[in-house]
């Protein structure tokens, strides 16, 4: 038989599948039974675990924790540490679940739950209950005012003398705790083993919890367990203990402390004593008394000495520039009286003018007389006399600027050694200064740290008198009478909400298995073939009712649904070629007969003839429908007992419509269907 496939546009692309809340709500209708189930199994076991779980019960106490440095002394160093932020109140909330806490907690836990064990057995007094627990008479008096604070004895208050009976509903036996009040073991019931200590630990450690308040320095410590009065106790043991450490912690840095300065403060009076030790000796050695007043001296004698070479080789240079001077011009001249120092002396100049006179009376005296006139002879030899005169002193003055020249060297040069010593003297003073000054200080410098560590060792051994706790306790716990778990409202909403969720997931994960058709969307997607329409469930037993529901009742939606397929068929590509139609299925009774007969139907309603042929050569069902009981069919044609197809084909009320049954059913089905007989019956 030939199967044409009708195909859209498009259809080969990639498909997008969407999914709205109409699909999901068919699937949870669809898979109603399986949420309905899964959500009964949620909530009965929620009201299983409602009437088994063991209540328990939650103390909480409450703890004020101020910056450490708040103390009457205000001692921010060597004692108290100065960090008080979050840092300080964090690592006090890690305290209070520090193991070694939880180590003294577990062990005063114990000795109460001996106490309590006493007590149920009729021990009442102090000191049986000392002997009970092996504890002093006094710290069991302590004891049990703890245990009345706790409200084991109820509302009854204890101070001292016989201890008051325990408190316990009637008829109940006393609640059973963490530690306290084991359950009673039935006959020829084993002991549990002791839990080893890790074990202890991990319990009394797993039932505390601790929540800051925010924006407040105060904390709450909560402890749970499934006795109310125990968890009270508890609770207040951990507090007590805790500022117990707390307090020992600081006494034992302030002794730590106070050991440290009293050490410190006889190494520093030592150091105090050798350090002004060392400086009186430096002072001895040095002939320092006064060490500002040799500086004084030493400086002024500096300045002094700078002032006179400066003096000094001003004038040398004077000296030795005039010198130099007088050599150039002698030596270029070759006479003393060129000199401007020697022209100028007034000595030279008073010969020099005695010459010109004696010279200018020779003058007159050779008018009137010969040269060897007395007078004339006379008068040249006072001017040879002045001549020798005035070479004398030109001489005798050249020679004095010279002399004068290497007279201001030599003192000048005199100068500068005394002022390099000056220098040295004074370079020496600060030598000895910058030593002094170091002794000095250092000296002093021991002196402070050492008067330092005498104050803070008065401050410290007041503060060991008198240690101030930063930390208060504000409200201690008491017992509740209301249970934190389980919470019933809170357990059974849960159970609804995770009922249906479970429900619903469960749902959607066997939907997400199931890999059958169901949708429109699924045969788009996973068959890549053009969907054609819905067929809703024909509800009757009576195939004739099924198979000619759209003859029989054709206002009905059944009827409209095929209508619907046949026009979505009829406006397919090429609908004018499709002359023949196949209907098959994958498994038995999926409806393929209700199928072809209601769309025959509903092609023949259209004026078109139409033939139907039962093609279920196995079971065959179209004769019921039709109410056609010849023996003749599909098989007697195929098998060559019908010469022609008309000899086959039987009329029904339908108009436009025949139908063509499979008649006997043969032995050998898939050979007939692929003869050549059916190859010529489909032509």
């Amino acid at each position: 038989m030939e199967q044409q496939q009708l195909r859209e546009p498009g259809e080969e692309g990639l498909f997008e599948e969407s999914i709205n809340l109409r699909h999901y709500w068919h699937i949870i209708l669809e898979r109603r039974w399986l949420v309905a189930f899964t959500f009964l199994a949620v909530m009965v076991l929620c009201v299983i675990y409602l009437f088994s779980a063991t209540p328990i019960f939650s103390a909480t106490t409450r703890m004020q924790i101020d910056n450490e440095t708040e103390n009457s002394m205000r001692m921010e160093s060597f004692v108290m540490e100065g960090m008080q932020g979050q840092d300080y109140l964090q690592t006090q909330y890690k305290n209070l679940q520090s193991q070694s806490l939880m180590e003294l907690v577990l062990e005063e836990t114990q000795q109460n739950a001996i106490l309590l064990d006493g007590l149920s057995n009729k021990k009442r007094s102090p000191a049986q209950l000392a002997q009970h627990s092996g504890l002093a008479e006094s710290n069991v008096v302590q004891r049990l005012s703890q245990l009345a604070m706790a409200g084991f004895f109820g509302t009854n208050e204890y101070s001292s003398g016989i201890a008051p009976r325990l408190a316990s509903e009637e008829n109940k036996p006393l609640a059973t705790g963490l530690f306290v009040f084991p359950k009673k073991l039935k006959e020829g019931e084993e002991p549990e083993k002791e839990p080893r200590r890790e074990k202890l630990l991990e319990r009394i450690s797993g039932s505390v919890s601790v929540s800051p308040i925010r924006l407040s320095r105060l904390v709450d410590l909560s402890v749970e367990s499934p006795n109310r009065n125990e968890a009270a106790l508890i609770a207040n043991t951990i507090i007590s203990k805790f500022l117990e450490q707390d307090n020992t912690r600081k006494r034992g840095k302030l002794t730590n402390a106070v050991d440290f300065l009293q050490t410190e403060a006889a190494n520093l009076s030592d150091q105090v004593r050798e350090n002004f030790g060392g400086l009186l000796t430096y002072k001895r050695e040095n002939d320092i008394i006064s060490l500002e007043e040799s500086q004084n001296v030493t400086l002024k004698a500096l300045i002094q000495a700078q002032t006179d070479y400066d003096t000094a080789h001003s004038a040398e240079v004077s000296a030795v520039a005039a010198a130099n001077e007088a050599i150039r011009v002698f030596e270029e001249t070759k006479q003393y009286g060129t000199i401007p120092e020697v022209a100028t002396d007034a000595e030279v100049r008073k010969v020099r003018g005695d010459l010109a006179l004696a010279e200018a009376e020779l003058a007159e005296l050779l008018k009137r007389y010969l040269d060897k006139h007395p007078k004339v002879i006379e008068k040249r030899g006072k001017i040879e006399s002045l001549e020798e005169g005035l070479a004398s002193s030109e001489k005798r003055i050249f020679d004095s600027i010279l002399n004068k020249a290497e007279l201001a060297k030599a003192t000048a040069m005199n100068l500068n050694g005394v002022l390099e010593i000056r220098k040295s003297e004074q370079q020496g003073m600060n030598q000895k200064s910058i030593e002094y000054y170091a002794l000095e200080r250092e000296a002093k410098q021991s002196e402070t740290l050492y008067n330092l560590a005498l104050q803070r060792l008065k401050e410290t051994e007041l503060q060991e008198k008198d240690i101030v706790q930063n930390m208060h306790v504000i409200d201690l716990a008491t017992a509740q009478m209301a249970p934190i778990k389980p919470k019933k409202m809170l357990t059974l909403f849960l159970g609804i909400v995770g009922g249906l969720g479970a429900g619903f997931g469960l749902a959607f994960f066997v939907n997400f298995l199931d890999d059958s058709i169901k949708s429109q969307d699924d045969v788009e997607a996973y068959l890549k073939l053009p969907f054609l329409g819905y067929i809703p469930n024909i509800k009757t037993t009576s195939i004739i009712e099924r198979d000619l529901q759209a003859h029989l009742h054709p206002q009905s939606n059944s009827a409209e649904s095929f209508r619907t397929v046949r026009a979505a068929i009829a406006l397919s590509q090429r609908a004018g070629d499709l002359q023949v139609m196949a209907v098959t299925s994958t498994v038995p009774a999926e409806g393929k007969s209700l199928v072809a007969s209601n769309h025959a139907i509903v092609m023949a309603q259209t004026g078109v003839k139409t033939l139907l042929v039962d093609f279920d050569l196995r079971r065959p069902s179209v004769h019921k429908a039709f109410q056609l009981q010849s023996p003749r069919g599909l098989s007697s044609y195929l098998l060559g007992k019908a010469s022609s197809i008309d000899e086959i084909v039987h009329h029904t009320e339908v108009p436009n419509l025949d139908v063509i049954c499979c008649g006997a059913v043969p032995n050998n089905p898939s050979e007939l269907a692929g003869s050549q007989r059916m190859r010529d019956f489909i032509e």
